[in-house]
């Protein structure tokens, strides 16, 4: 299935990333400081705009996420109106409604990327990654934290995050800009409006769907 996103001929990052940070001390010890504050984020919504680069095609897309843990809603909108898809997720599971008007329920929306979209976006890595941590119970290949304790960039399960253009968030610091890559993807993702403690999420239609037993193949409605 092809995805909705309209193709383009870009090349994904055309600007060189700043020297990274040298390693500190400092830097090291603030992280363990900053990470346990930027992991109690569990509400929040932000605003974006997601460049993908894959060996076959480009794709961009305007991106709202409202995050309420365990709940999530997720919007990818081409530009000009060319299509939209939607995650709504919960504990027990993930519903996925395409423009194409079908919907498809999995157990996790990295599933659902890649089988319904042949889209290897790890968004449940996302949840951890746009705030700027390293997911949890993932081995960390690699990672640098800069002079003020912030992540720069991060090595987890094969992926190369970059991280920057760090903005203040009420007390914190979050990152503005994410790079992601592996052997056959990159992306970027620029996140222009960050809120914290987002409303809760009203998915009363989506907690019944995800009530009944999901098998572990995706099946759609």
């Amino acid at each position: 299935m092809k995805l909705f996103l309209f193709a383009l001929s870009f090349i994904l990052i055309t600007a060189c990333a700043p020297a990274p940070p040298k390693r500190s001390a400092i830097g090291d010890a603030l992280w363990q400081v900053q990470q346990p504050r930027l992991s109690q984020i569990e509400r929040f919504q932000l605003n974006g705009r997601l460049a993908v680069k894959t060996n076959e095609d480009n794709w961009t897309a305007n991106v709202y996420w409202k995050q309420h843990t365990p709940n999530y809603e997720l919007r990818f909108t081409a530009p000009m109106g060319q299509g939209a898809l939607r995650l709504d997720g919960t504990a027990q599971g993930v519903i996925l409604r395409t423009a194409e008007q079908k919907t498809y329920y999995a157990d996790n929306p990295d599933e659902l990327m890649r089988e319904v979209l042949k889209l290897a976006l790890p968004v449940s890595y996302l949840y951890y990654w746009v705030r700027g941590i390293p997911v949890p119970h993932v081995a960390i290949q690699d990672y640098l934290p800069s002079e003020n304790g912030y992540l720069y960039s991060l090595v987890q399960a094969d992926w190369k995050v970059h991280f920057d253009r760090y903005q203040a968030v009420q007390n914190v610091q979050l990152p503005g800009r994410i790079w992601l890559e592996n052997e056959q993807f990159s992306a970027r993702f620029v996140i222009s409006e960050w809120q914290l403690d987002a409303l809760p999420i009203s998915n009363s239609a989506l907690k019944v769907k995800l009530e009944m037993p999901l098998s572990n193949k995706i099946w759609f409605y």
